[in-house]
């Protein structure tokens, strides 16, 4: 199947890898979900990048206030949002997808000083994700920096779209496709 072949699954890090991306999933993006090993020292970012491109690699940092966390928010490890986001750069992510864990499905807005001091630090596109609710949300957080902007629970729990968001950042004055 040339879908399993030209993208790899979501990938995790860990003590089983051995110098090989993955590559078996119905996945229509290549993804680095969660470098969890960089306080272990095993920055399996760095070969992921060398097999498949820095382009194809997005490392997806999930915070809360008091930091990174892994293992689907159980595990606080000892690094800062900012210089985790700098580390999975350096590493070699071509994207990062800054999920803020605790505004997400909360339709409150972004965490948007967050959005703005990562978006600062790095020199890679940044995915706001976490808080969508309206899109005066989208808009601060492209206006914050963010290159892109998740916003699932406000798509499914209300009746905007994702069209009339364009629309929206258009007459804003933001650059978007329609």
């Amino acid at each position: 199947c040339l879908a399993r072949r030209a993208f790899p699954s979501p990938f995790r890090g860990g003590p089983g890898f051995q110098g090989r991306v993955p590559f078996a999933s119905s996945s229509h993006r290549p993804e680095v979900h969660q470098p969890d090993r960089f306080n272990a020292g095993c920055l399996h970012l760095i070969e992921i990048a060398d097999a498949v491109g820095n382009q194809a690699v997005v490392a997806v940092v999930d915070y809360r206030h008091d930091g990174v966390y892994l293992r689907s928010g159980t595990q606080r490890i000892r690094w800062d949002t900012v210089s985790y986001s700098i580390q999975c750069e350096d590493a070699g992510a071509g994207e990062i997808l800054l999920q803020c864990i605790d505004r997400d499905g909360t339709m409150l807005g972004y965490d948007l000083d967050t959005v703005r001091e990562v978006s600062t630090a790095v020199d890679i596109p940044v995915v706001a994700c976490g808080g969508a609710g309206t899109y005066q949300h989208i808009f601060d957080a492209w206006k914050a920096g963010a290159s892109a902007m998740a916003a699932g629970a406000m798509w499914q729990f209300t009746d905007q779209t994702p069209k009339g968001a364009c629309k929206f950042l258009k007459e804003k004055g933001a650059e978007v496709r329609l």
